[in-house]
């Protein structure tokens, strides 16, 4: 039978994290997949490539999930949490 949920590969090498998320949007529906290492996380990408990556921006090699052919050309949408640090709170 043919799954037509989104593919969501979730890279965090902190567990609470990688738990916490993946559960979320097993919730919403999406099919997760975890990887706990930035070259974990490059493997599962080349043998299956998902239709998302969440990643940790922080960890070693993650960034050259970006150095995968099936990305290149691809708009790279992160936003770093210390870029959002500076902006004015909302109250």
């Amino acid at each position: 039978m043919y799954d037509d949920k989104v593919e969501i590969l979730n890279v965090d090498d902190a567990l609470e994290n990688l738990e916490l998320l993946g559960r979320v949007l097993e919730l919403a529906d999406f099919s997760v997949r975890p990887a706990t290492s930035g070259q974990a996380a490059l493997q599962t990408a080349q043998a299956a490539l998902p239709d998302l990556i969440l990643r940790d921006l922080a960890m070693p090699v993650s960034g050259r999930l970006r150095d995968l052919p099936a990305y290149q050309g691809q708009p790279d949408n992160q936003r770093r949490a210390r870029d959002l640090s500076h902006r004015p709170r909302r109250n």
